[in-house]
């Protein structure tokens, strides 16, 4: 499967972060990418809505988008929902 960060419109990054390959999603949750997620203060949990992967804070108080994955449905993670 494929994971594509999400790169805000108003950020101008030279290079935008490629695409990585993962397997499962212990796999991706522990790439480095999620991993600066998880270990930020407030981090409650992954959360999905379609093929967006959401970083949710504060339970449920705060939420970012982290990126895509071309294959949603292999993930068990919580349908996000505000």
């Amino acid at each position: 499967m494929l994971f594509k960060k999400h790169t805000p419109g108003f950020v101008d990054l030279k290079e935008k972060p490629a695409p990585f390959e993962f397997s499962d999603a212990a796999e991706l949750i522990n790439h480095p990418t999620m991993k600066r997620e998880s270990d930020s203060r407030g981090f409650s949990h992954f959360a999905l809505d379609k093929d967006t992967v959401m970083a949710v804070y504060d339970g449920g108080r705060k939420w970012f988008v982290v990126g895509y994955v071309s294959d949603p449905k292999s993930l068990d993670f919580p349908q996000f929902s505000c």
